[in-house]
């Protein structure tokens, strides 16, 4: 009886504990730029404007002129799970729909991540918090 009382409080603090553990907050305007392999120009540049509820996030990427394949403004939805975000993207280049997944890590008003478009084209991001 002692054992189950003593397992039972042991899960209840787990509970209370992990129900407290803070959620990264997301929300709001970030600065991107974009390294691209190979690239000798100036560095493409946009900005990722985030809507976060609870885990869920979507959102807008705005890209600049020179941005990787010359994306406009796309849509994106994604999760967030402790300092870890994953977005997807749905666009369409040349008349192809297809989908980026983009994955970042998120340090204080810093996060940086990266993306494969296919055939080996690897495509690092940082991205810094606009200050409001």
């Amino acid at each position: 009886m002692i054992r189950l009382r003593t397992l039972m409080a042991i899960a209840l603090v787990l509970v209370v504990s992990a129900s407290g553990v803070a959620q990264i907050n997301v929300d709001g305007e970030w600065e991107v730029q974009v390294n691209i392999e190979g690239n000798t120009g100036p560095a493409p540049t946009g900005t990722l404007t985030f809507q976060q509820d609870g885990e869920q996030l979507s959102g807008i990427i705005t890209a600049s002129g020179d941005m990787p394949l010359g994306l406009p403004d796309v849509a994106f939805e994604g999760t967030i799970s402790g300092n870890e975000i994953e977005l997807s993207v749905e666009a369409e280049f040349q008349g192809q729909q297809f989908e980026i997944v983009l994955g970042a890590v998120v340090n204080g008003d810093e996060m940086t991540g990266a993306f494969d478009m296919g055939g080996g084209f690897r495509v690092d991001w940082i991205a810094s918090r606009v200050q409001q």
